[in-house]
């Protein structure tokens, strides 16, 4: 009885009706997130004590704050009621699991938050001014990694490592493959951390970037090679730019003998006007900042050898006039589900619109600069979430809220992400499938980078420094002039940045 009561106020916290708890028109075997596959997640055991429990307490509600205008950033943390979608069924079970576990309320407060309406001032603001004048509207918040990130200097985030230790109440623990190492090493400055990327934001996974080509096309256009040669290349670590735009370059059929490339006919990519081109530099090896021996953030990529040699290859794929490319239309996916395209690149989320296309569609990563580059480097789009903590948590509040967030993230990593691969893949996540194997290659190797989310809204000099490979498409464009008139100012910039994180931090 117990833990029915429970049950019932965990769906009331959601805004759920505790009188309807059963899917309706359920298939258990397609929709049932606790057995998407055996991925051996499950053997990875969370560190937080079994017997920890915040039943009876009135404050045992964790209130995140999140972005509300898209489907997806509304339902990551908080799902209301089970909808017979596979992903945000997963996310309401994993909600009802760690609530009972806890014995705490799982809620959350919505508010748009697109960058592209700039809702994101109106609701950094709202987040900002709780915080700021201690109204704890918000225990956590997941943030638009682009325009939220900037919050940090305005010391509203806590700092994550100071929550990893039981003894002081913290119990986050970093080291699990739950949270995303690499955002861990990335954006850890002067010994804080203030945001971190990790498996409840399904965000990630879900605007992360890869390569998409039409396997039937393939087929037909390479009827020497096989399909799975290329799935080869990628684990022999030769799928690189220059292998992706030679097979680019041999598909053109003026279906309509127009004389150019055009809607009507069938090309070997295409690229649209929307999406940023930044996450190649990434791809190809790039970083945009790094860290010196002593810690110390510094501008990286301008100095790469390969930065030059890597933009030119990139100018390949972004030039209308080069073979097979069919660019300068509205970013849209119809004609590559349509079978009209052989190549294409986007985020993972386009699966979904793909799954019940007739087109036989693969998945690979974004490819290497070259066969020397040491691994594949996966990047995301920024509107994606990272989890920030309220800076103005206290003593008392901090069990509750680190060992709910702790909980969410590993029972995200064992259900919720293999339940997303069902949803994006066009079977359920099998491991016997090629391409699921390159969905875990993608996603292993998602790369996170300061300069990436700091730059973007701190200033419009960081941003043009950021913003180098998006002019790919920029006809009679010199990086190597841009770089060499604007290096002090970047460096400059990213001096003044350092100077304000140190402010906050001491």
């Amino acid at each position: 009885m117990l833990v029915m009561a429970m049950l019932l106020v965990s769906l009331a916290a959601c805004g759920g009706d505790p009188a309807d708890t059963s899917p309706k028109d359920t298939d258990p075997a397609v929709t049932d997130p606790k057995d998407p596959a055996d991925t051996g997640r499950d053997s990875v055991k969370d560190s937080v004590p079994e017997d920890l429990n915040f039943a009876g307490r009135d404050d045992n509600t964790v209130t995140f704050f999140v972005r509300n205008n898209v489907d997806l950033f509304s339902k990551e943390i908080c799902v209301e009621e089970l909808t017979n979608d596979i992903l945000y069924d997963a996310i309401y079970y994993r909600n009802i699991d760690v609530e009972t576990r806890l014995g705490v309320k799982i809620r959350q407060i919505g508010q748009p938050g697109s960058e592209v309406n700039t809702d994101w001032r109106a609701w950094n603001e709202t987040l900002s001014t709780a915080v700021l004048t201690n109204t704890h509207d918000y225990d956590a918040a997941a943030i638009h990694t682009y325009c939220g990130s900037v919050l940090v200097l305005q010391n509203i985030f806590a700092d994550l490592n100071t929550l990893q230790d039981a003894e002081t109440g913290g119990y986050l623990d970093l080291s699990k493959p739950w949270w995303h190492q690499d955002s861990i090493d990335a954006l850890t400055v002067y010994g804080s951390l203030f945001f971190v990327g990790g498996d409840m934001m399904i965000t990630v996974p879900a605007r992360t970037y890869a390569i998409f080509f039409n396997k039937d096309l393939f087929k037909t256009k390479f009827p020497e090679e096989d399909v799975n040669d290329l799935y080869a290349a990628v684990k022999n670590d030769t799928w690189t730019i220059s292998m992706l735009s030679s097979y680019v370059s041999q598909v053109w059929d003026d279906v309509n003998s127009s004389g150019d490339m055009d809607d009507g006919d069938v090309a070997g990519w295409i690229y649209g006007a929307s999406p940023s081109l930044t996450i190649w530099a990434q791809a190809l090896g790039l970083d945009f900042v790094t860290k010196d021996q002593y810690g110390e953030m510094q501008l990286s990529y301008i100095y790469n050898p390969n930065i030059i040699p890597a933009f030119e290859e990139l100018t390949k794929l972004y030039n209308p006039e080069a073979d097979g490319v069919l660019g300068g239309q509205k970013w849209t996916q119809t004609m590559m589900e349509a079978g009209n395209v052989l190549f294409t690149y986007g985020t993972l989320s386009a699966g979904e619109t793909w799954r019940e296309s007739p087109v036989q569609y693969g998945v690979l990563p974004m490819p290497k600069f070259n066969a020397e580059q040491e691994e594949y480097r996966t990047s995301f789009l920024g509107q994606a979430s990272a989890l920030a903590i309220c800076s103005d948590i206290t003593a008392e509040r901090t069990p509750i809220i680190t060992s709910t967030c702790e909980l969410m993230c590993a029972e995200s990593y064992k259900s919720v992400v293999p339940a997303y691969y069902g949803k994006v893949l066009q079977g359920l996540y099998s491991k016997d499938q090629p391409d699921a194997e390159m969905y875990d290659l993608i996603v292993e190797t998602i790369v996170y980078d300061f300069g990436m989310f700091m730059f973007p809204k701190t200033g419009t000099v960081l941003k043009s420094y950021g913003g180098l490979f998006g002019k790919a498409r920029t006809p009679g464009y010199d990086i190597a002039q841009d770089i060499a008139g604007n290096t002090q100012a970047w460096e400059s910039a990213l001096e003044e940045m350092m100077a304000s994180f140190e402010a906050i931090i001491d």
